[in-house]
Parts: C-alpha cells; sequence; structure tokens
C-alpha cells in the first residue's frame, strides 16, 4: 500500500550527537551543474541538515558541459565526485588489462552471466560481481578485452542471431558497443563512491544503479526518490528520438503504447532493468504525488516501499510579499503576468509568447515577464525571441534571464507554467507562499497543488486556473479572467497560502526525509531481491 509520512509523526526525530550521519546523494544530469526544481530540493535538503555530512556524485554527459556549479554548495558536503558517460576514456581502458587469462575468464563469465540470467536479479548480482572483481583485481580487466575478446564476440553473435537476425548487424553491434561502454564507466565509477551510512538516489537509471551497487557493495541502506518517474520520461524520449532508426520490431515487457523499433527496444529495455534492480534494492521509494506513486508500482516498484513526500517551501521566507500583496486589498490597473523557469521546450514558452497576443488583444497594458536561465537550450532561447517578434509582442514581454525568486514575486500579479511535463514545481509553491494566484497546464501534480483532484484538501480553497498543454486559446481566456478580476486574483492567492502552510511546509518535509535516512535499514541478507523497508 502506497503510504504518506505524515510531518507530526517525524518532526520531533534528530540524530544521535555521537552519530553523525553520512549520507551519498547519487545525481544525474542535476545538482550542483544545473540549475531547476530537482537541484533546488537537493540544495534545499542538504542547507536545512547541517548535521548530516553529504557526498555527492554527479553524473553528466561531457565534464565540458559541467564546469561552473550553479549553487553555492554548502559547508557539510564532505565530498564531490564526478561521473562522465560520454568523456575519453582513459588510455589504459583501451589497451587490454594485464590480467591472466584466468582472471579474465572470470569477468567474461560475468557476462554470460549477465546474458543469460532470467531475470533482473539475476543480471544484477552479475554486475555486483563485476564490480568486486574489479576492486579485488584493478587493471586485469578493460573495457578493450570486452570489445575484444573472441569469448564475448562469440556471445554477441550468439544473441544476434537468437533475437534480432533480420536486422544489421553492424548497427546492432554499435549499439550493443555503445551499452557495454556505458555500463563499463559506471561499474569504474563504483570505486570512487565512498562509504556512507545511506545512499540516496535522485531517480533510477544511471544513478540508480550506481546507488544500487554502492549500497550493496558497502551494506548500506538505498533511498529513491523521483520527481519525475524517469522510466516513463526515457520511454518518452527515446519514441521521440531521430538518432535511433527503427529496425525490425521487437517488443519490451514494459507499459508503453505502439511499436518500437528494435534499436529503440534495446535501450528501452536498458532503462527498464535500471528502474527494475533500484526498485528492487530501495528499501525506501519517495514519490512526490500520488500519480507518480502509482506509475511507480506500475513500472515494478513494491507500493509498501512507496512513501509520498512533496516538495516544500519555506513559507517564511515569502511572507513580507503575502501581506503586503493580500493586505492592501484588490486593487486594479495592468497587470504582470510572470512565468519563472528555464527556457526550454519542456516549459512550453512558445505556447505561452501565443497566449501573450491574444491577452494583449483584450489588455494592451499587460506586461509578461519570463524569467529564467536560457543558457541550457540558447537555440529555443532565439526561437522564442523570434516568435514574439513575429507576432509584434516584444514590447511587451522580457526575457531578463535568472532572477531571484523574491524579486520575480514581488513584481508579479499573476504566475503562469504552460509545461508540457512537471513533477510538483517549486514555481507554484513559491507563487502561493507569496499570495499570487497561479494559471498551469494540467501536468503532474500541478492541479492537485491548486486544490484540483486527488489530493484536495476539501477545506482549502483552489488556488488558481487550470488549463490543457499546448492550448494558448485556453491559457489567455485563464490569464484574461484574472486580469480583469482583482478581487478573484486576490481570493485565489489567499487560498494558495493557506494550503502552503497546511501541506507544504519546508520543516516538515525536511524531517520527513531525515527520518528516512536515520530509520531505513539494509536488507537482511544483501543481495537476496528483497530489500527491507523503512523500520
Amino acid at each position: 500500500m502506497i503510504t504518506d509520512l505524515p510531518p507530526h509523526e517525524h518532526g520531533a526525530v534528530t540524530a544521535h550527537p555521537r552519530d553523525r550521519r553520512r549520507v551519498s546523494l547519487l545525481l544525474e544530469g542535476t545538482y550542483p551543474y544545473v540549475a531547476g526544481g530537482v537541484s533546488t530540493w537537493v540544495h534545499q535538503i542538504i542547507e536545512a541538515m547541517p548535521d548530516v555530512d553529504f557526498d555527492l556524485h554527479f553524473i553528466g554527459d561531457k565534464k565540458e558541459n559541467n564546469t561552473r556549479r550553479k549553487y553555492e554548495v554548502p559547508a557539510n558536503v564532505a565530498s564531490i565526485t564526478e561521473s562522465y558517460l560520454f568523456d575519453p576514456l582513459p588510455e589504459s581502458e583501451l589497451r587490454p588489462g594485464r590480467g591472466t587469462r584466468k582472471e579474465k575468464r572470470a569477468f567474461l563469465a560475468c557476462l554470460r552471466r549477465f546474458v543469460s540470467a532470467p531475470g533482473p536479479e539475476g543480471r544484477f548480482d552479475a554486475l555486483y560481481e563485476a564490480v568486486r572483481l574489479l576492486r579485488t583485481s584493478p587493471g586485469c580487466f578493460t573495457l578493450a578485452d570486452l570489445n575484444g575478446n573472441e569469448a564475448a564476440w562469440e556471445l554477441l553473435i550468439g544473441i544476434y542471431r537468437e533475437r534480432f537476425g533480420e536486422i544489421s548487424f553492424l548497427r546492432f553491434q554499435a549499439t550493443i558497443r555503445d551499452l557495454l561502454t556505458l555500463f563499463w564507466r559506471l561499474l569504474l565509477a563504483v570505486e570512487t563512491i565512498p562509504r556512507a551510512d545511506v545512499y540516496h538516489c535522485i531517480c533510477t537509471g544511471y544513478a540508480g544503479l550506481l546507488g544500487s551497487l554502492a549500497a550493496r557493495l558497502h551494506k548500506a541502506p538505498l533511498v529513491l526518490s523521483e520527481h519525475g518517474v524517469y522510466l516513463k520520461e526515457r520511454i518518452e524520449d527515446i519514441r521521440k528520438s531521430s538518432w535511433l532508426s527503427d529496425g525490425g520490431q521487437y517488443h519490451p515487457p514494459i507499459p508503453f503504447q505502439g511499436e518500437l523499433g528494435a534499436f529503440r527496444s534495446l535501450w528501452i529495455d536498458t532503462f527498464d532493468f535500471l528502474g527494475c534492480i533500484t526498485y528492487r534494492q530501495a528499501a525506501s521509494i519517495t514519490a512526490l504525488y500520488r500519480g507518480n506513486a502509482r506509475l511507480q508500482v506500475e513500472f515494478g516498484a513494491d507500493p509498501s516501499k512507496v512513501v509520498i513526500i512533496p516538495n516544500g517551501i519555506d513559507t517564511a521566507r515569502f511572507e513580507s510579499i503575502a501581506r503586503r500583496r493580500l493586505g492592501d486589498g484588490p486593487h486594479g490597473g495592468p497587470v504582470t503576468i510572470g512565468f519563472l523557469g528555464r527556457v526550454v521546450p519542456i516549459k512550453d514558452v512558445k505556447t505561452l509568447l501565443r497566449a501573450a497576443r491574444l491577452v494583449l488583444n483584450r489588455f494592451a497594458g499587460t506586461r509578461f515577464l519570463i524569467a529564467g536561465p536560457f543558457d541550457e537550450d540558447p537555440a529555443y532561447h532565439e526561437e522564442c525571441l523570434s516568435l514574439a517578434r513575429q507576432l509584434g509582442i516584444e514590447g511587451s514581454v522580457e526575457f531578463p534571464g535568472r532572477m531571484n525568486p523574491d524579486e520575480f514575486l514581488q513584481v508579479s500579479d499573476i504566475v503562469v507554467l504552460t509545461s508540457i511535463s512537471e513533477g510538483l514545481p517549486f514555481a507554484i509553491l513559491e507563487a502561493s507562499a507569496a499570495g499570487l494566484p497561479v494559471v498551469a497546464t494540467k501536468v503532474g501534480a500541478c492541479a492537485e497543488m491548486m486544490g484540483y483532484g486527488a489530493g484536495n484538501a476539501p477545506d482549502l480553497g483552489p488556488s488558481g486556473l487550470v488549463t490543457e498543454v499546448g492550448s494558448p486559446a485556453g491559457t489567455a481566456e485563464a490569464l484574461v479572467k484574472l486580469a480583469a478580476n482583482p478581487q478573484l486574483r486576490q481570493a485565489l492567492g489567499a487560498n494558495g497560502l493557506q494550503r502552503v502552510r497546511s501541506l507544504y511546509r519546508q520543516e516538515d518535509i525536511i524531517s520527513q526525509y531525515r527520518y528516512l535516512y536515520l530509520h531505513t535499514r539494509a536488507p537482511a541478507a544483501a543481495g537476496s531481491g528483497v530489500p527491507a523497508g523503512a523500520s
């Protein structure tokens, strides 16, 4: 059964003075090099627990794309290690290892076990054995051995003939080589992750594999937190990818709709495997809201491990803004409509710009403030600027770049999100904590956060208006309704403030993660495939 951890159960839990907890965070493409909701949440947790030491392991694409930290790392971060999946390999990995034939046969046995195992537990056992061999026999076996060994080649040909004979062997070989290289990099990275009391991975995927291996290696518990459900996101990415052309048809045994080509299926199979082992190895799994929790269970998570813990907000930080906004009474006149977030396609800023044209047709004095970094996708930012010019609204739309939320909320009257996908966005929490109404698409937990649908507290009124994804007309209609009615704006803003104070207080949320760090226990028998839950 999926459960909540009510804040009052855990608010009093503190660490024993002699037992300073050490937590290893496994971070894929987020903190401290990438801004956004997940990174904000990570920084929040670290800052709020100065009595806990954190080790960070960042997984990225290339070092050259992750050179500037977007956050000032707190003093209780004991170490930062990094893995890059697409940087050049060290020279030592491009030459055969110095091991004897017997030592190399042990690694090849792991490869055979991985390929022939009937389920994810057996494949994970094979990977763990490879990690153990890398620790006890460093340098004996390399990626060059894996790619060039005759036995490995015969194994590859056998897989191709059995399952993929109708597609290009050269394409198949290249795909398998890419997958083997990724796995090998991750196996090597396990040794760089320090021993910890708890391993906490912020998604399944590559971070989930590293967290699962490190937790088993050091006989420590694993906690998994997903803001979005990683496997679902990867399936959608791969389905839309242009770099994976279809071969024959092969259907992976996971929930999805439509037929996929063989190469896409290989990658989806990989991420399905990574999700399965992370869900199995994790002693506790957190989700931001019930919709994501149900999806985790659909993809293989044990419902008895799943706990709902939403994001939290420091309501005191925005108290003066809320007091001024709600205390002054409704005010008419032109409004400022604000968007706070990354200027990237998933936020669908183009729909907001098209809606802005429709709003300006009714209220010519409206100002649109699109505040957020655009360095993640400069090309998309340029497309948005070009679209604003085509629509003739460039004089009413500002792109100031990254803004402090306090400054942004001081000058905004309505906050809008036109995202294609969200988890439980901080932008809505911050707007509500400042007493502002929100217009947001019906994705992730947005509707729930604003008082609609599942999770709604009946004694708390709605805090905004919900729209459909990709609908400039629907977004404009909601914005016009609020722009024309200052009394409604104030009523929705007051509801939002009451909601975050009741359901999303940062101190309550942090106490729940502290509880998991202190009370989650490692499996009684490491590698049994049946991890114990939080005690």
